[in-house]
């Protein structure tokens, strides 16, 4: 496991540093609970001996909710419905929801990870992930919603801590857009 040792990682972008994204994970490097300050959501990995059963989503913008409606209809449980498991890794993953949802994990090679998000049938968005020495080196997304659109980010300039885990990275996007991406990394 690339992230195994590691207890927390904070990520975000320099030049907007309070919007950031917080991994925890346990002893194995599984991720356990995810935190995206910007989507305002809460997301707990439940892994059973080992092997993820389900994922708990939890939508924290109280101030989003429709008026009269209750808490409990912004927190949802993916189900996994399938999996491939190689050496500890997952090669493939399938999370469901009750609304509809479909959330499709695909490792290739140790170079491609695919995640593809379907909505009642209709494909919302793929994003695919190309990998060099476990960095991610570019990505290209495709959004179908509102319209179509591809987003590709070319991910360089990575520096590493003295455990060999990245800290800092640039992303460049294909509208020549940049940014910084930092990471802040607690051990057990």
């Amino acid at each position: 496991m690339p992230d195994a040792g590691i207890k927390t990682a904070k990520m975000y972008a320099v030049n907007n540093a309070e919007y950031y994204r917080i991994l925890e994970y346990d002893r194995k490097g599984n991720p356990i609970k995810e935190y995206l300050k910007l989507l305002k959501k809460t997301y707990q990995h439940v892994f059973i001996n080992d092997t993820l059963r389900y994922t708990i989503t939890e939508n924290l913008d109280r101030g989003n909710y429709p008026e009269g409606e209750p808490d409990a209809d912004y927190i949802d449980t993916l189900f996994v419905k399938k999996f491939e498991k190689d050496a500890g890794r997952y090669l493939y993953v399938q999370l469901e929801n009750k609304f509809g949802l479909q959330i499709e994990f695909t490792i290739t090679n140790c170079r491609k990870e695919v995640l593809v998000v379907h909505l009642k049938g209709k494909k919302m968005h793929d994003i695919e992930s190309i990998k060099e020495d476990g960095n991610v080196i570019k990505t290209i997304g495709v959004y179908n919603e509102p319209e179509k659109t591809i987003e590709i980010v070319n991910y360089t300039d990575y520096k590493f801590d003295s455990q060999g885990h990245w800290v800092e990275r640039t992303l460049r996007f294909d509208d020549g857009g940049m940014t910084i991406q930092k990471r802040e990394l607690e051990y057990y």
